[in-house]
């Protein structure tokens, strides 16, 4: 039972981000046919990435910073100097355990929900703290209305790691920031199980 809500979580991946994605594809082919090239190997990537992944429980670190690398850039494209991504990681945790498609998640979640603007730049900062949390913070400054907010994003992301772990996905929110701390997960050597 907990095998098959897991593999419903796992495909809400938002139809939005491939319809936008497009949409910024066929301005770019219009304006700079390299960086539409270039737009259009990211993209592939990031899709590539999906249909290896989503049906797995949980990925290395280093492999969802590298889709969430082709990820950030399609959103740098599309938004320009209105956001601004940044991956802090060092390489020892990047052999721990993530779920799929959570940083991808967490980012459009930011994006879909605060304010962006070349004065203001949406910045979002993602580390490890502690070597056992991986952290997405980013400023806080709300949009008065989210257009297509269904709320699912980050009830999602609690489902799975509810499922993954016996460690609590972290929510934070202060005055400027929103922070989400998810566990880092170990394969245990001699079973199947995945623990905190």
């Amino acid at each position: 039972h907990l095998r098959s809500e897991l593999s419903v979580l796992k495909n809400q991946i938002s139809p939005h981000f491939l319809f936008n994605s497009l949409n910024t594809l066929v301005t770019l082919i219009h304006e700079d046919a390299g960086q539409a090239a270039r737009f259009t190997q990211k993209l592939s990537d990031v899709y590539r990435y999906i249909l290896q992944h989503k049906d797995k429980e949980v990925v290395d670190l280093r492999t969802e910073l590298e889709f969430t690398e082709a990820y950030n850039y399609l959103m740098k494209m599309r938004f320009e100097q209105s956001i601004d991504i940044r991956l802090n990681v060092d390489e020892g945790p990047r052999s721990l355990l993530i779920a799929p498609l959570t940083l991808q998640m967490l980012v459009e979640n930011a994006v879909k929900h605060n304010i962006a603007s070349i004065a203001s730049p949406l910045r979002v900062d993602i580390y490890v703290e502690n070597g056992r949390s991986l952290i997405v913070r980013n400023t806080l400054r709300r949009k008065q209305t989210v257009e297509g907010s269904t709320g699912t994003g980050l009830a999602n992301i609690k489902l799975r790691y509810a499922y993954l772990s016996d460690r609590e996905v972290d929510v934070i929110e202060t005055r400027e920031h929103f922070l989400v701390a998810l566990p880092l997960l170990e394969m245990a050597a001699h079973t199947e199980t995945v623990h905190a």
